[in-house]
């Protein structure tokens, strides 16, 4: 009697092959595949000052031993443009795209590039089975919204809720087959992966 572990396995073994056919990035510092790796090569470090625009964090800084709702920390990886977003080359009405977490307009705008760098005509897949693994893991931006927002917004759930990460791309490529968002914290990508 074979075991679960190997029925599911089946045919698939150690040995298959797996292509990546196409990628696209955006990275703290690299707006793209080959600048981060020009950064990587040359030992660019990426990390910087909060900046202004983000938040003030002069405000928190300090010694949380000593003062609470402090941070010893005035560092991190920030994405440069991720509030530039072009809403009608994805058919998305202006105040659903300003409700939208960044991570899903940046999804949809990385997977259109992979597809592009890997020379798919997204139109080429409408309809097919083509599934969706997304590794995610925080919703920041759902409590900015919920901060701001003076009553109820119905674009405000499907534009942060985590799980609507894979199908709002599956949604809009008209992808057919298995849409997951994964969230299993620092290891969600390469979760991902390996459910894919």
């Amino acid at each position: 009697m074979k075991s679960s572990r190997e029925s599911v396995a089946g045919s698939v073994s150690s040995q298959t092959p797996i292509a990546v056919v196409g990628a696209s990035a955006r990275f703290p510092g690299a707006p793209n595949l080959e600048q981060f790796w020009s950064n990587l090569k040359q030992g660019v470090d990426s990390i910087t000052e909060i900046p202004s625009e983000r938040w003030d964090w002069k405000q928190f800084y300090g010694d949380p031993r000593e003062k609470g709702n402090r941070t010893a920390s005035k560092w991190g990886g920030f994405v440069p443009d991720f509030d530039l977003f072009d809403a009608a080359f994805f058919g998305i009405n202006r105040k659903e795209a300003e409700l939208m977490d960044p991570q899903q307009r940046l999804l949809l705008e990385l997977s259109w590039l992979a597809l592009e760098n890997a020379a798919i005509a997204p139109a080429s897949l409408k309809g097919r089975l083509v599934g969706v693994f997304v590794g995610a893991c925080n919703f920041d931006y759902s409590e900015l919204i919920d901060q701001h927002l003076e009553s109820i917004e119905s674009h405000a759930a499907t534009g942060n809720f985590l799980s609507i990460l894979a199908n709002r791309l599956s949604y809009h490529f008209d992808f057919r087959g298995p849409s997951v968002t994964v969230d299993t914290a620092c290891s969600a990508s390469l979760t991902s992966v390996h459910q894919a």
